[in-house]
């Protein structure tokens, strides 16, 4: 019991932090697994802030991990009953300490990447910034600050994948991302939760729709 209660603990935190950074291209050969003490571990952070969902020609449009293989970990449970405590738990410790994120996080916007430069003075901004300005590590860590506030995290990939040149107004992303009012909790909360719990079952519904799954490059391996 001791081991399993570690297990979901690690993974929830684990998946939950991955989502706020917007890590991406989660593989299986990207993550390591200690078996004695359930321990799970994130590798290969080539795309982070999302730029899996806002670059890649095949979107990602999952927020962490949570395939079939994974989701039986959390057997008998389940993966919302096993991760919507614990996720909740991380997420409100999160917002107790997001000044201090977010001023951790301000560190890419005076030093972005060389990549995010070069994509800056590529792509002007949407608000009619010049090419030179900071626009796109500017946006990026608005999105995380958005997570953290509480945004749907529905409504945040959407607004992702209207940055994706690659997809552009192919609408249909937009639609499985928001998902249908009369099967989908996520479709009927505003832009904005009500509440941390409310935000980590949205979260939870989004990783594990299998409209989502099924729409992965196929690298992913979402059916394992």
């Amino acid at each position: 019991k001791q081991w399993y209660q570690r297990r979901v603990a690690i993974t929830a935190g684990m998946c939950l932090s991955h989502w706020i950074l917007g890590v991406g291209d989660r593989h299986l050969n990207n993550y390591l697994l200690d078996t004695k003490t359930g321990e799970l571990i994130g590798i290969d952070f080539g795309h982070v802030f999302g730029t899996a969902t806002t670059l890649l020609p095949v979107p990602e449009l999952l927020p962490f991990r949570t395939t079939p293989q994974f989701a039986g970990v959390f057997s008998p449970l389940g993966v919302e009953a096993a991760l919507r405590g614990p996720m909740s738990r991380a997420l409100t410790s999160l917002r107790e300490i997001k000044s201090v994120l977010f001023c951790l996080m301000d560190v890419f916007v005076r030093e972005p990447t060389l990549d995010w430069c070069k994509y800056s003075k590529k792509h002007p901004s949407k608000k009619g910034q010049s090419k030179e300005d900071s626009w796109y590590p500017r946006a990026k860590v608005e999105t995380a600050r958005k997570k953290l506030e509480l945004g749907n995290p529905s409504e945040i990939l959407r607004d992702e994948l209207k940055e994706n040149v690659h997809v552009g107004k192919e609408q249909a992303f937009w639609h499985v991302a928001t998902g249908s009012r009369k099967l989908h909790a996520r479709a009927r909360v505003g832009a904005v939760c009500k509440s941390v719990d409310e935000q980590v079952m949205c979260l939870i519904e989004l990783a594990t729709d299998l409209n989502m799954l099924g729409r992965q490059y196929v690298g992913l391996a979402t059916w394992l």
